[in-house]
């Protein structure tokens, strides 16, 4: 399993987790303080276990997010993560 995280800026937040719901059954999302050219902003971190298969759904739901947001860019992280049961 694997931890997909995208890191955006903290706009349009409901537009946001509808777009991830149209992808995602199960997500978290975190609100967070974040810098970029170290002036402070409100952000989100946008979790999602999913099996690395689903990367390529991670990448359009980020470049979805970039564009609802009018950014650049966005982060994806990727993490291989264990699920103890």
């Amino acid at each position: 399993m694997y931890k997909f995280e995208i890191l955006t800026e903290d706009v349009n937040r409901d537009r946001i987790i509808a777009e991830v719901s149209k992808f995602f059954d199960g997500f978290s999302v975190v609100p967070m303080i974040g810098f970029w050219e170290r002036k402070q902003e409100k952000s989100l971190n946008i979790m999602i276990i999913a099996m690395y298969d689903e990367r390529a759904n991670v990448r359009r739901l980020a470049n979805s997010i970039q564009s609802i947001n009018d950014q650049e860019s966005v982060m994806v992280l990727a993490s291989q993560i264990d699920i103890l049961e």
